[in-house]
């Protein structure tokens, strides 16, 4: 699959105050359509940070999932037709990025 739309996903103002940075992993399916579909945290930041955190991270996944859903994709095809493809994203938060 390949994206179409892509979006950078909103940066919660208290991680962004506490300077929490990482990757969020996202798992979804693509649709024959292009639209995603079942979108959960497959690897969570919150596992990265200290546990004080832990409530903060856990938001920044939270904005992740929201932003993938807001994907669109070219679908993968099989014999030539549009297919359903699991795929995993990477969702970045760095300071220097995000809205």
């Amino acid at each position: 699959p390949r994206v179409i739309h892509s979006e950078t996903p909103v940066y919660p103002a208290e991680a962004r105050r506490l300077k929490l940075e990482g990757v969020s992993v996202v798992s979804l399916v693509i649709d024959p359509q292009g639209v995603p579909r079942n979108v959960s945290v497959a690897r969570s930041i919150a596992e990265s940070v200290p546990a004080a955190h832990r409530d903060v991270a856990l938001q920044m996944d939270k904005s992740a999932v929201a932003c993938v859903k807001r994907f669109r994709f070219a679908a993968a095809t099989l014999d030539g037709k549009p297919a359903a493809t699991q795929v995993k994203l990477q969702m970045n938060f760095h300071r220097t990025n995000g809205k």
